[in-house]
Parts: C-alpha cells; structure tokens; sequence
C-alpha cells in the first residue's frame, strides 16, 4: 500500500484501520488489535467477532496463545 493512499478518501486503496476485536465487543485501541484494510472490508465486517464474512470469504479470529490482545485471523 502507498504511504500517500493513508487518509485519502479518494485513493483507490481506501485504507481504513479495523480493529479485529471490535470496541464494542471489549477490543481495544492497541497495535495488536487493529489491521489496515480496505473500506468496504471495514464495513462488511463492521462489529462482527469472532467469526465474520468479508469479501466473500468466511473468517474467525483467535487469540494468539499467550496474549490478552492480539488475535490471528483464519480464513474458514
């Protein structure tokens, strides 16, 4: 991705951060947390967790042995 596609509504990239355990389901704002990832990604998968579909994929995510925060996600 290209530095200058970040904030750039009008990029072709449409860069959003996501973050992978939704605020709104006990997530929180740190690094592990939060993926880059296309606009409409973010707003397929919106507050869906663990498991969601985007792009006409299925995916889960699970929590990276050992860590409180950060999640793998799995493509089912």
């Amino acid at each position: 991705m290209k530095k200058t596609a970040c904030g750039n509504p009008n990029s072709a990239y449409h860069p959003t951060l996501d973050h992978i355990r939704p605020l709104s389901a006990g997530g929180c704002d740190v690094p592990e947390n939060i993926i880059i990832c296309h606009r409409d990604t973010n707003e397929e998968k919106a507050d869906h967790f663990p498991h969601w579909k985007a792009n006409g994929a299925h995916y889960h995510a699970r929590r990276v042995k050992g860590s409180r925060v950060e999640y793998e996600i799995i493509e089912d």
